[in-house]
């Protein structure tokens, strides 16, 4: 009987992907992330990812308006207007991310999702498929962090465990004045270095 056999790398390479399958854990479920920025004289919130809702208590259905208050951690993000959305209890973060005690969303895009840190609920979508992703996003017209009581930072909310931990992340982050000088100077010195390359070959076609 004929016999077949793999090569040395061939049967190493073989064993590594074998033994990366079995020893390994298990990937991580992709987060859910709320990021706020500054675009213009607006702040824009796009949230993006999914939630695995087993390590969850499923509490009731609710309206709400979207919108943000800093200063009990809550942030929902849905079409503009009151919206029902699913209460989700269970988990764990601040209770808080700025000083803001509460603004409304101009205008909004995308099933509902958001954070009640205070209160230690979630909400999501009504009838919300666990694991499937989604994005959205909100514009609050003419405002910045500051106006809207924002503290710009890293804020993690997290609940389940093993198979069925997850968390959403809001967060938000002003450039430091230093990194807006270092663009500058570099601009300064991309329009420097243009200027005298034309001069340089102003003066060769002169000569």
């Amino acid at each position: 009987m004929k016999r077949s056999y793999c090569s040395a790398p061939a049967c190493a390479l073989v064993l590594l992907v074998v033994a990366c399958g079995v020893l390994s854990p298990s990937r991580a479920h992709a987060v859910f992330t709320f990021t706020l920025s500054q675009v213009g004289p607006d702040v824009v919130v796009t949230g993006s990812g999914t939630f695995i809702t087993t390590g969850l208590t499923f509490s009731n259905n609710v309206n709400g308006t979207p919108g943000i208050a800093p200063s009990f951690g809550n942030l929902l993000v849905s079409p503009t207007g009151a919206q029902p959305f699913a209460v989700y209890s269970g988990i764990t973060g601040p209770g808080s991310f700025g000083s803001g005690t509460g603004a409304t969303e101009s205008s909004g895009t995308g099933p509902d999702a958001g954070v009640n840190g205070s209160n230690h609920v979630l909400g999501l979508p009504v009838g919300y498929v666990s694991g499937t992703f989604f994005t959205d996003s909100a514009t609050y017209n003419n405002a910045t962090f500051a106006s809207l009581g924002f503290t710009p930072g890293t804020y993690t909310y997290t609940w389940g465990s093993g198979a069925t931990a997850d968390s959403l992340t809001v967060t938000g982050v002003v450039p430091e004045p230093s990194s807006w000088a270092m663009v500058g100077a570099g601009t300064l010195m991309l329009l420097g270095l243009g200027r005298a390359r034309r001069r340089a070959l102003a003066s060769r076609h002169c000569g």
